[in-house]
């Protein structure tokens, strides 16, 4: 995170419907980072929500639309990024290796 210009702030806890492979545990869960260039506020005290979500599993590397829908609802103006993004968002800049262009 750090090598791309951000600062690390939080991380959310991903558990899912199904468990899948793994050397030490079969990972049903998905660390997704919180990271931030500038100076930068944390959602208003309203919004802010748990750090754990549930929802079910998808393409690999496809996070569930209910995060994007609470980032886009804490920042609606603000410029957002995903990386290892798996699909294109409008209103996102996305980076990844295995981007659906549709």
């Amino acid at each position: 995170m750090e090598a791309w210009g951000f600062d690390y702030r939080s991380h959310g806890v991903w558990v899912k419907d199904k468990f899948g492979t793994g050397y030490w545990w079969r990972g049903q869960h998905e660390l997704l980072l919180v990271g931030v260039r500038g100076d930068f506020s944390p959602p208003i005290a309203e919004k802010r929500v748990s750090g754990v979500f549930y929802a079910n599993r998808r393409r690999h590397s496809q996070k569930p639309d209910l995060v994007y829908d609470m980032i886009e609802s804490f920042y609606p103006d603000m410029a957002k990024i995903e990386l290892f993004a798996r699909k294109q968002r409008e209103g996102w800049a996305v980076m990844g290796n295995e981007i659906d262009q549709r």
